[in-house]
């Protein structure tokens, strides 16, 4: 495998569009190989391997998805599940042309492989290798490597970076740990904004300041805390002065979110959602109001004895859809 090539620059000096950056990483001369580079070189990608079929593969229970149409039920997905409720394979019905992905696991219940295919083409195959500290996402699109994300933890952080066409494209960078740290983020190698996450104990408040690559400071945002440790207040400044985003909520004695209220100031949006549950605790309705109390969105489920979800209704963006779930176990499902 090729190594890819990385490009780090503290500033830009002068306005350049995205294919004026490129041409000038592959003129100029490559930099020491980064670590995750250097990690990258020696794995091996393994071959499509992810294969099921529903007559004859090993699952434990099958979920069927109808859509619910003038009182007609038409069929519109198929998903296969192991015994750790892991998706196994799923066909959707709906799409034109239909298309169905394939999930492959390793003995730890990891997540290895996901392939897309439609009309017997494999369209994308995602690729999930696992190293000490580190995961490497590999992206296949038509059978062409397209990107590669690499997840490592460090001595005293994280970084995460994607790869595209040979070369580093975004980068992350955190150092510390929750809920003091701070954060760089780079494109093309070149940084454009920092954060520092700091906690104050004594008001439960933790505060995020993000400077640009100018280290100007944006936006500073603030999140405040309950004494149960539940995030009660959401705030957001410009220049630490004009107020742009809040939300409030509001938690049931279980700690599950009731009522969540979103005021952004800066594109002059306000919503109040408010959630209600089960005695087990599952999801049965959420309302979306907006700021004249007007019902602009709402999912209402229904759960049966096993906690599995048998049927839901949802308005979103002005579509009324309703569907029913049919579950079909191999054997009897552990309460």
């Amino acid at each position: 495998m090729k190594l890819f090539k990385s490009f780090r620059k503290k500033k830009k000096t002068k306005e350049l569009d995205l294919e004026d950056l490129y041409e000038m990483h592959k003129s100029a001369n490559p930099s020491e190989p980064s670590e995750e580079e250097k990690l990258l070189a020696d794995v091996k990608i393994p071959p499509h391997n992810a294969e099921f079929d529903p007559e004859t593969s090993p699952f434990a229970f099958i979920k069927t998805t109808f859509k619910i149409e003038e009182d007609q039920e038409v069929l519109i997905a198929e998903r296969y599940y192991n015994s750790d409720e892991g998706l196994l394979y799923y066909k959707d019905f709906e799409a034109e042309p239909n298309f169905e992905k394939v999930y492959n696991y390793d003995e730890q219940g990891n997540l290895i492989e996901e392939v897309e295919i439609s009309e017997g083409q494999v369209l994308t195959r995602d690729v999930f290798t696992y190293q000490e500290n580190v995961t490497f996402h590999h992206l296949f699109i038509s059978g062409e490597l397209y990107e590669v994300k690499v997840d490592r933890t460090t001595s005293d952080g994280y970084v995460e970076v994607t790869f595209q066409n040979e070369f580093e494209i975004k980068r992350k960078e955190v150092k510390g740990t929750e809920p003091n740290y701070k954060a760089w983020f780079f494109d093309l190698g070149i940084m454009i904004e920092h954060q520092v996450h700091t906690y104050d104990e004594v008001e439960n408040v933790t505060q995020i300041e993000t400077y640009d690559q100018d280290e100007q400071l944006k936006v500073t945002s603030t999140k405040t805390y309950n004494d149960a440790g539940l995030l009660i207040l959401q705030q957001a400044y410009e220049d630490k002065k004009r107020l742009i985003l809040e939300k409030n909520y509001a938690y049931n004695e279980y700690g599950l979110v009731t009522k969540e209220e979103n005021h952004d100031v800066f594109q002059d949006i306000v919503y109040t959602a408010k959630y209600e549950y089960d005695k087990q605790l599952n999801l049965i309705k959420m309302e979306t109001h907006d700021a004249s109390g007007r019902l602009v969105a709402f999912n209402i489920n229904k759960f049966d004895h096993n906690n599995f979800l048998i049927e839901e209704s949802v308005l979103s963006q002005g579509v009324l859809y309703h569907h029913k779930h049919v579950y079909e176990f191999k054997s009897k499902p552990v309460l």
